[in-house]
């Protein structure tokens, strides 16, 4: 898989936490400025929140975790953007989780890991621009 052109990804300034909550999650009832992203389904949550701010109640819990995002409004015609930064993490030996929005993709990267990371996406072809938040 080649390298798409001409995208740039930039890494977020926070740490973040990755966490799970069964039962009803209302963020608006918190400070929704902490929260990157919320996904429901019938029987949890999964909540990914600044690591400075842990909503209570959560299950499970998972720190340290560095983000980065595809600096580019993807189209959904699109096909291949996200394995091919997916591939040389993984060639690194290094798990990811992603999520995405409307516009574009979110990898997160252990914070231990973070440094191997840049490097092999940089040794890819992907420039990176630091700190959005």
């Amino acid at each position: 898989m080649n390298k798409i052109e001409n995208l740039e990804l930039e890494l977020l300034k926070d740490s973040y936490l990755i966490g799970k909550k069964f039962g009803k999650f209302n963020p608006f009832e918190t400070e929704k400025e902490n929260f990157l992203c919320i996904v429901k389904d019938k029987k949890s949550s999964t909540i990914i929140c600044r690591s400075d701010f842990e909503p209570s109640n959560l299950t499970s819990v998972s720190k340290g975790w560095r983000a980065f995002y595809i600096k580019a409004e993807l189209d959904f015609t699109i096909s291949g953007i996200l394995v091919s930064i997916l591939i040389p993490l993984s060639n690194a030996g290094l798990s990811v989780f992603v999520s995405s929005n409307f516009d574009t993709d979110y990898i997160f990267v252990k914070e231990d890991s973070l440094a191997i990371a840049m490097k092999e996406l940089s040794k890819a072809g992907y420039p990176f621009l630091i700190g959005r938040n």
